[in-house]
């Protein structure tokens, strides 16, 4: 039984009345391009530089005036007063007259209309200038009386010749800018009034279209409607007689098809319902891993828990988690292998981005997998079984690493065994990051962030530890203190910008002098430590004579905004009961000495020390 409609007499396919209406918005947008293209070509490449030109024309005449106004009114200023400080307005405006006609030649010069006018305003120049000015400044002319009288006059009348004929040209410069201001004003009109034509052109043309589409479509698509309503109130003995364009009548017989085909996935039923309780089992467990890693921030225990899980819910014989570094550069890291005992293998190895399965996954953000005699790809093909899967860890917007999934033998996987793998990659993305952002975190507040040393925090934990070592191996060990020598002047004269980037230069000055062994702290301020572990006084003081040389040269060869030096103190730990607060007092007082007598210098101090109250400059 089926619904069926008269003919329509569409001789033609939908996509082909599509065809042709995307060719009509085409070729009319490609001429409207084209023809805009060579109207815009000539306001650019013609109109608009000349309009330019005239302009900058305009202004470089205005800026000769202003010229010749400067050294008139200085030389007449001298002449009444005669004070040779006048004169600097004549000298400034005869240096820059010189430029300004120049510019005012290579603007306007080219223009023949043009050329006569500037002639003249050259040579009323060059007449004021030698008939009178020349004068002036050679102290020719009359001090008092009529002679000076009648010599004013006389520049004036040369200057009001100067003064007529620069009026001439200023308008003739002006008539041409206007003349082409009004050309590009009149070819952006044109343009306008191109696109608006074309536009209104080509909006009646696609309303003719769409009429004629909807014609051809709105019948067939009612007859399609009617019976998928149908087929979704469980009636599916109807089927669909449809004309109209021929991807209609594909779309009534896909719409058969599936009818059919319902018919069939009522006998598939109970099999998605054991697939289902199979899924629902998997993340269960996914959902047990969630709940024992969430509240962890330990990343050895959330890799081990992440890893296994990622084995537990899967067919894969071994699994692999891959971290991408903190630095972002292209090295992925191996975190866990579950065929290790302790996750880790000796060498660890590590694997790039957009190399292999897993550079493959992480570079993309996709899943990856390969299969026998095959190469990676980002992708996944159900009908072909798999060696190595790998899903990347997202958190946000970016691949913090991947899990990868390893088989000796080929396995299949189902949809929805992907889905539970992905649901797993997506808490253990969260649960991974938390954790690395944890120890990271904790690392950060250990550092200073200036200079990126060890800060006081660290270094207090660290000389406990030293000392207590110290008394239980009977080992040397000795603490150099140092600090910017006038570093508060420093600061004061140059700002603390400036002075920050000096410490960071110190910095790194003096880690670069240090030994394996040894570790620099900034200790507060422009006060830094160094823990010497297994150094006696002597080989304390010979490390901090090169402590001091470095810093010394280094600031000197660099050339900074002035010298910096630095004053050291050394305390000892004695081989018997070193206490921390002991060892910081000795050089603490011993800087204190080496600043008093005079700094840039190395004092050392005895560990029996107390801390001295003074301040630091």
């Amino acid at each position: 039984m089926g619904i069926r409609r008269p003919a329509m007499g569409a001789a033609e396919g939908l996509a082909d009345r599509l065809t042709l209406t995307f060719r009509l918005i085409l070729v009319t947008l490609t001429l409207l391009a084209l023809v805009l293209t060579v109207l815009f070509g000539i306001v650019l490449l013609w109109l608009r530089p000349a309009q330019l030109a005239y302009s900058a024309a305009s202004r470089a005449v205005q800026e000769t005036h202003a010229d010749m106004i400067d050294q008139e009114t200085g030389l007449r200023g001298y002449l009444l007063i005669r004070d040779d400080s006048f004169l600097a307005p004549y000298r400034r405006g005869a240096d820059e007259l010189a430029h300004d006609n120049a510019d005012v030649v290579r603007l306007a010069g080219s223009d023949a209309a043009l050329a006569p006018a500037l002639l003249e305003v050259r040579l009323a120049q060059q007449a004021w200038t030698d008939r009178w000015a020349a004068d002036v400044v050679s102290g020719a002319a009359p001090t008092s009386g009529p002679e000076l009288v009648s010599f004013l006059d006389e520049g004036k009348r040369l200057f009001d010749a100067y003064r007529q004929r620069e009026d001439t040209l200023t308008g003739l410069v002006e008539d041409r800018r206007e003349v082409a201001t009004s050309r590009v004003t009149v070819a952006y009109e044109v343009g306008l009034g191109l696109v608006v034509i074309t536009l209104s052109a080509l909006a009646i043309g696609v309303a003719w279209q769409r009429r004629l589409l909807a014609d051809l479509v709105v019948g067939p698509v009612e007859d399609i409607v009617a019976v998928t309503d149908l087929i979704g109130q469980g009636v599916l003995d109807k089927r669909i007689e449809t004309s109209g364009p021929a991807e209609i009548q594909r779309i009534g017989s896909s719409v058969n098809s599936m009818a059919a085909a319902l018919g069939v996935a009522n006998a598939l039923t109970s099999a998605q319902a054991e697939l289902a309780a199979r899924q629902q089992d998997q993340l269960r467990r996914i959902l047990d891993m969630a709940r024992e890693i969430s509240g962890s921030l330990s990343l050895k225990y959330v890799l081990h828990a992440v890893a296994h899980s990622a084995l537990n819910v899967s067919d894969f014989s071994r699994v692999i988690v891959w971290l991408s570094n903190p630095d972002g550069d292209q090295a992925l890291t191996l975190a866990y292998d579950t065929q290790t005992p302790l996750g880790l293998p000796a060498d660890r190895p590590s694997a790039e981005v957009g190399v292999g399965v897993v550079g493959q996954a992480v570079k993309h953000g996709r899943l990856a997998s390969e299969s026998d005699g095959q190469e990676s790809i980002v992708e996944l093909n159900s009908d072909r079984p798999l060696r190595t899967l790998a899903v990347p860890l997202v958190v946000g917007a970016r691949v913090s690493g991947a899990i990868e999934f390893v088989s000796q033998n080929p396995i299949s996987l189902s949809d929805g065994s992907l889905e539970v793998i992905e649901t797993l990659a997506i808490h253990a993305a969260a649960s991974i990051e938390a954790a690395r952002l944890h120890g990271e975190a904790d690392k950060l507040s250990k550092t200073d962030a200036l200079t990126a040393l060890p800060n006081r925090r660290s270094f207090n934990n660290d000389i406990a530890l030293e000392c207590e070592r110290t008394t239980r191996y009977q080992r040397p060990m000795a603490l150099i203190m140092f600090d910017v020598d006038h570093f508060k002047s420093y600061n004061d004269e140059f700002g603390h910008q400036r002075g920050d980037e000096a410490l960071q230069e110190l910095a790194a000055a003096v880690r670069r002098e240090l030994r394996p062994t040894d570790t620099a702290y900034r200790f507060g301020g422009e006060e830094f430590v160094v823990l010497a572990r297994e150094t006696t006084g002597d080989e304390a003081g010979t490390l901090a004579e090169r402590l001091r040389e470095r810093i010394e040269h280094h600031f000197a060869a660099h050339g900074t905004l002035r010298p910096i030096t630095a004053s050291f103190g050394i305390g000892v730990v004695p081989p018997t009961e070193p206490h921390p607060d002991r060892v910081v007092a000795a050089a603490d007082a011993a800087l204190y000495r080496a600043k008093a007598n005079g700094r840039n210098r190395i004092e050392n101090g005895a560990s029996s020390a107390r801390p001295l109250d003074r301040p630091h400059t």
